[in-house]
Order: C-alpha cells, then sequence, then structure tokens
C-alpha cells in the first residue's frame, strides 16, 4: 500500500475526475479515527496494555515484570497497529476504484432475486453491526464513568440514556442536513431565480459553503 500510495497511482482519484471530494481532508480523517476507531481506541488504547501487564497470554510470560511490559506493548501494537489499516486499506480501494471509478456494476446484479438477498442481508449487517458498536460504546462509557467517579454500576437504565445519547447525536446532524437542503430547493423552486441573486454562482456557491460546513 506504500508503494501504490506513493507512486503515480496514488494520484488516481477513487471517482470521476470532474468530480470534487464529498469531504475535506480535515474532515474525513477525523470521521475514520472517531467511526473506525472511535471509542475503542479511547478506552481500550490504555486499558489493553495494562490488562496485558497484568494477565499476559497464556505460556509466554510472567505478569507484572518487565517482560510482560514488552508483550504487552507488542500485543497493543499488533491489534491497534498500521498493519490492521493496511488490510482495510487495500479492500477500501480495491472496491473503490471498481465502483466510483470505473463505475463497474454488482457481478450479480440489483434487481434480481439474488441481489434483493444480498442487499437486504447487507443492511440487516449493518444495523446489528451499528447495534453493537453503540451497545459497546455506552457499555464502556458506564464503566469509565463508575472508575472515574466511582459512585458504582449505573445500572441498565443509565447505560440507555448513553445509548440514546450516542445515537440522538448522530441522528441530529442528518436531520439539520436534510432540512437545509429541503429549505434549498423550495427557496430554488419558488422565487430564487426572480430574486436576480444570480441562480447559477451565488446561491449555489453559499449551497456549496453551507452544506460542507454542515459535513
Amino acid at each position: 500500500m506504500l508503494f501504490v500510495g506513493f507512486s503515480r497511482y496514488g494520484r488516481i482519484p477513487l471517482g470521476r475526475d470532474d468530480e470534487e471530494p464529498e469531504f475535506s481532508m480535515f474532515s474525513w480523517i477525523s470521521m475514520l479515527f472517531a467511526a473506525g476507531m472511535g471509542i475503542g481506541l479511547v478506552f481500550w488504547g490504555a486499558a489493553e496494555p495494562l490488562t496485558f501487564f497484568e494477565t499476559p497470554p497464556p505460556g509466554t510470560v510472567q505478569a507484572n515484570t518487565l517482560e510482560a511490559m514488552h508483550t504487552a506493548q507488542a500485543q497493543v501494537l499488533y491489534h491497534w497497529g498500521p498493519q490492521a489499516w493496511a488490510f482495510y486499506a487495500l479492500v477500501g480501494a480495491a472496491i473503490a476504484y471498481g465502483a466510483f471509478r470505473r463505475g463497474r456494476t454488482p457481478l450479480k446484479g440489483t434487481t434480481g432475486p439474488l441481489g434483493r438477498t444480498i442487499d437486504i442481508f447487507s443492511i440487516i449487517v449493518t444495523l446489528f453491526g451499528t447495534a453493537a458498536s453503540l451497545s459497546l460504546g455506552a457499555l464502556q462509557i458506564g464503566h469509565g464513568v463508575e472508575i472515574v467517579t466511582g459512585i458504582g454500576e449505573l445500572g441498565a437504565r443509565r447505560s440507555r440514556l448513553s445509548s440514546r445519547f450516542l445515537t440522538r447525536s448522530f441522528t441530529l446532524r442528518i436531520r439539520i442536513r436534510k432540512l437545509y437542503n429541503i429549505l434549498y430547493r423550495l427557496w430554488r423552486s419558488c422565487d430564487g431565480c426572480d430574486l436576480g441573486l444570480g441562480c447559477a454562482g451565488g446561491p449555489l456557491a453559499h449551497h456549496r459553503i453551507v452544506s460542507r460546513g454542515i459535513r
């Protein structure tokens, strides 16, 4: 992946030549770590090396020793290190190049019974994967609050509140963006062109600026 990234192939956009990136580099990197690693890295980035230091993998070294510290660091780098990102980038770049650059369609199509079954299965897997991530995030937040504050177990009710907060903070942003798009389209369809504001330039430019801000 380093060869592909720093060679001439790394300059090939994963999209059409006339398309602009949907997100800026800063937004993309922020989403990469917030959604890709997120709370798992924040929580286990500190907890995992301590866990392996006190309880090393079976048959390796003795706990609470210098060798256990080295083993713990190696395990953390193995789980959270750059080699995992290399696999993500390899598969993601291959799919993005075929789908967005070359415009390839799915091998089995999307209209037949098999294509619909695959789509339904993908939606279900994504739904349960998101639910599992939110649930684990709520448990980790709750346990972190217990450790920091020392108030004891938060219980199921407060864990559900944490899940609701994580979910609503995500859906609120989507609703704001959808509302803005609806208002903009209404303005364009009603009297945007009659106001002499330059429909092909000014309002469209403002729309793009605000859209990027919402993203």
